[in-house]
């Protein structure tokens, strides 16, 4: 079963009947994963975000001063741990655990990055600077993964999930810092 960014976390719990409680900062709570379980993020992914413990398991979304949305629902975005839908089961279950065993962090350049920001940036305003790319490689602790790429505007960011190395453009995501107004990039020199 494939899993990838979950836009419409707050409102599908609502809509499905799940019960939501706060979640915590997953280093805080041991408790909430398994053997082998990332309870911390690479950089520079933790300028960003943060990995929460909820009832569903693990979650990566933005941390204290940063969000990330998906423009055109203006929904907040979350990555699971497991696949979030109607037949999604809290964890509370000691034989059951949703949580990250694999969160690696490659910078891209080269045709690499291209590659990536071409696809990420169709219908974009080609003006402006380019910004720092990141592939993102994601194992859960079922088996599942997921691949998604982060381009670092500095003072803002973007994501998309790209499953099997094919972006999908109606996942991408605008990463917010809360505190900063968003600057545009110079274009190179």
């Amino acid at each position: 079963m494939r899993f990838g960014p979950f836009a419409l976390a707050l409102c599908f719990s609502v809509a499905a009947g799940m019960p939501m409680s706060s979640p915590v900062i997953a280093q805080d709570t041991p408790e909430c994963a398994g053997p082998g379980a990332v309870d911390a993020l690479p950089m520079p992914l933790n300028r960003w975000a943060q990995i929460l413990c909820t009832p569903y398991g693990e979650v990566i979304t933005g941390h204290d001063g940063w969000v990330w949305v998906e423009p055109t629902k203006q929904a907040l975005v979350v990555i699971p741990s497991q696949t979030l839908d109607a037949e999604a089961k809290p964890v509370s279950d000691a034989d059951r655990k949703a949580y990250f065993t694999k969160v690696a962090v490659t910078k891209l350049s080269g045709d690499d990055f291209d590659k990536a920001f071409q696809t990420f940036h169709a219908d974009f305003d080609a003006k402006g600077g380019k910004p720092r790319g990141y592939k993102l490689d994601i194992g859960t602790a079922s088996g599942e993964g997921l691949e998604l790429y982060f381009f670092d505007f500095y003072t803002y960011g973007w994501g998309i999930s790209c499953p099997a190395g094919k972006c999908d453009l109606s996942s991408r995501f605008v990463i917010l810092n809360t505190r900063v107004k968003p600057q545009k990039l110079d274009p190179a020199i």
